[in-house]
């Protein structure tokens, strides 16, 4: 238990300050804006070396998985495949570009996208995220690294104005 909220704290999901009990971490526009610039960088750069080293065997399955997430209905069912789908997708493509650190380090700023993700996403949104990972696929399936950039670093660009734009509503 303690080492699971250690982890939390150093991913910054939650703070604790001296005898206090930890609590949940609060994001700013700003803080989100930075963590999404991060994922640009980071996982812009693993769709680009992933379009070079990916398998058949992880594109088609998730190829699969978008298809039947694109011809399903849409409902609380719906976004929960979808959100299996997006952090398989993600770690997909972080553990296929050839250098585990990258990897790791995509994988927390995952984390940190899991949390907002959950606290802000509709089906309606979600739709424009598929038709994101479908260009994303498509361009790992041409191997074109420069293209899987463009459309990783647009997909999460897209988020990142959709998330600092709920945080600021709320404020």
């Amino acid at each position: 238990m303690h080492e699971a909220v250690r982890q939390l704290i150093h991913d910054g999901l939650v703070v604790q300050q001296a005898n206090c009990r930890p609590v949940v971490a609060q994001y700013s526009s700003e803080a989100i804006h930075e963590v999404f610039e991060m994922r640009k960088i980071l996982e812009g750069e693993s769709a680009y070396r992933a379009a070079l080293l990916i398998d058949r065997v992880t594109l088609s399955s998730l190829r699969q998985v978008a298809d039947r997430l694109g011809e399903a209905n849409r409902g609380k069912a719906w976004i929960r495949r979808w959100a299996d789908f997006d952090e398989r997708f993600h770690a997909d493509i972080a553990a296929c570009c050839g250098l585990d650190r990258l990897a790791q380090d995509v994988g927390r700023y995952r984390r940190l996208h899991r949390f907002f993700n959950r606290v802000h996403t509709t089906c309606e949104v979600l739709n424009q995220a598929l038709a994101e990972h479908v260009a994303i696929l498509d361009a790992l399936e041409r191997r074109d690294p420069d293209k899987a950039r463009a459309a990783m670093v647009n997909h999460i660009q897209q988020w990142q104005k959709y998330f600092v734009q709920q945080i600021e509503t709320e404020a």
